[in-house]
């Protein structure tokens, strides 16, 4: 669901929608992801509803806009953060397509057309071989059990948890250091127990998180520097 908002400069901007059983109001939130908005609106609004008040916000999103860095590609070459180090991407040209690890460096071997795909799938990957098994110790700590778990690229949110057991986490938290990403592991398994924010949930939190306080707060601050690396996808 997108909408359309007209530019002073003759462009449009096309800013997409997302229905949230949370939102009271319409709102519009900064992101990294192209195109560095989004409309939140509260599940039951009208389309219309979101199309009026981006039309009548246009002015403070042309200039939003207008501030958003650029993103990161991947690239042959690039370095990205990866927990508490770096790692360092190379492209090989070969007859084969095979991807390697060797230290830090991951090397990706073909024609490579899609390398920012292989680099992303490779990724998933290995953040799933890192959370899954955390997050089963985590889950048996609490007497629970995870029914699933993935790794995807979300646009606005780090994990998610439903009602059934099923866990997902965004694979750009292999970019922040291992405290962060303990603690949005520990964050989605404490929904395993409360399906909410409420005191009980955050004592959860707490039991599993010694360093709760500061990887939200990491988040707050330079989690959005994780969207940035990628190329735009809307």
């Amino acid at each position: 669901m997108y909408t359309k908002v007209k530019l002073t400069d003759g462009k449009t901007a096309k800013i997409p929608i997302r229905q949230s059983h949370r939102a009271r109001r319409i709102i519009i939130r900064v992101i990294q992801n192209n195109p560095g908005l989004e409309i939140v609106i509260p599940s039951g609004k009208s389309l219309r509803s979101a199309d009026l008040f981006a039309q009548s916000k246009s002015e403070w999103i042309e200039a939003r806009l207008k501030e958003r860095l650029a993103n990161i590609p991947i690239k042959d070459g690039t370095e990205l953060p990866f927990l508490d180090g770096t790692i360092v991407l190379y492209s090989l040209n070969a007859a084969t397509s095979n991807v390697s690890w060797f230290g830090n460096k991951l090397i990706i071997s073909g024609q490579n057309n899609n390398f920012e795909d292989i680099a992303i799938a490779t990724l998933k990957t290995e953040a799933k071989k890192i959370i899954k098994p955390h997050a089963k110790y985590l889950a048996s700590l609490v007497n629970k059990e995870i029914i699933s778990l993935k790794v995807g690229d979300p646009v606005s949110q780090w994990g998610s948890c439903s009602s059934k057991g099923h866990l997902s986490f965004s694979w750009r938290l292999l970019m922040a250091p291992k405290s962060v990403l303990n603690y949005v592991i520990c964050h989605e398994v404490s929904h395993l127990v409360e399906l909410n924010h409420g005191p009980a949930f955050w004592k959860t939190v707490d039991k599993l998180c010694k360093d709760a306080a500061y990887a939200k707060t990491w988040l707050q601050h330079k989690g959005a520097h994780l969207r940035r690396y990628g190329t735009e996808k809307y």
